[in-house]
């Protein structure tokens, strides 16, 4: 298995990466070669990586809301209907980019977010990605 050093050129494409909402969205063949399944090295312009984050790295929630359907009859929800559901991500940026001002300044901007996190294991890297 390589070495830290010798793969750290590699470890580019790993972090949270940050475009205003108008930037192209990113899909998996975006991030892999459909063919070979090796990891393309470079995004769509306008993404730029927050540099390094806490040691929380990124913390991630989700919560969803629901609403039961009653019906007169039966002693149970005939069905449960989804009324919201908000993906949350929290990070804590260390470097001081232009992104990152503007995400403390709470500037009023829709961004696309996308976290990369990769492990090497002895059977190849586990790559872990949420847009």
């Amino acid at each position: 298995m390589p070495s830290i050093k010798t793969r750290k050129s590699e470890f580019i494409r790993q972090g949270v990466f940050i475009a205003p909402y108008t930037s192209q969205a990113i899909s998996l063949t975006d991030l892999f070669n459909p063919t070979t399944g090796a990891r393309r090295s470079s995004l769509h312009s306008g993404y730029q990586n927050l540099g390094l984050l806490s040691s929380a790295g990124d913390v991630s929630a989700r919560t969803v809301t629901t609403t039961a359907v009653e019906l007169w009859e039966p002693e149970g929800p005939m069905r449960t209907g989804i009324t919201s559901d908000v993906t949350t991500m929290t990070i804590e940026p260390q470097k001081t980019n232009q992104r990152a001002i503007s995400l403390l300044n709470g500037e009023p901007q829709h961004w696309r977010i996308l976290a990369i996190a990769i492990d090497a294991v002895e059977a190849g890297e586990i790559v872990y990605a949420r847009f």
